[in-house]
């Protein structure tokens, strides 16, 4: 006979304490207290630091955003895939991170998906000019270009020089 059936420890069974059940529940009590308690103190400890993002994921209620729809079509790569739809006008902001965008189902999306358009900026060189501008010269190498665009006349004066002959040509401009 096997050694381990004749000197085995005896077998306890559940119904040898009747106090085991309660002893269970005490210690799975302690145990999810302690598991709280843990959970309870990362969560203080992540709240602590303010995630910063970037400034295309800064959207606010009434941006124009692009919406990501990861598809990737048969025989076109990723880069070549146009992956962004839109743009939306973002309606709604249900968390930090939850939008409702104008859509034709009117789409709830989240933060990853959402693209912001960037808003181009207008330089003062940019700006329409409102004063006349003095009659120019513009000199590219054998080529001599008169602009006259102080708003009295529409019209551009080009000098062709060469070496030998000089040829101008006066066109009316509007």
């Amino acid at each position: 006979m096997p050694y381990d059936l004749i000197f085995r420890d005896p077998v306890r069974t559940y119904s040898d304490t009747p106090s085991f059940a309660t002893q269970l529940v005490n210690m799975l009590q302690t145990s999810f207290a302690l598991v709280k308690q843990h959970l309870e103190k990362s969560a203080e400890e992540v709240s602590k630091y303010q995630i910063e993002l970037p400034k295309s994921k800064q959207i606010v209620v009434g941006d124009l955003v692009y919406l990501d729809t990861p598809k990737i079509r048969i025989r076109t790569s990723k880069e070549l895939a146009k992956l962004n739809y839109g743009p939306f006008r973002v309606i709604k902001q249900f968390f930090s991170v939850m939008f409702e965008i104008q859509h034709v189902n009117k789409q709830r999306v989240h933060l990853k998906r959402l693209v912001k358009v960037a808003v181009r900026q207008v330089f003062p060189d940019e700006l329409r000019i409102s004063r006349p501008l003095p009659p120019t010269t513009v000199i590219i190498s054998n080529f001599n270009f008169v602009f006259d665009m102080t708003g009295k006349s529409n019209r551009w004066r080009f000098e062709l020089r060469g070496r030998t002959f000089l040829q101008t040509c006066d066109v009316d401009v509007g």
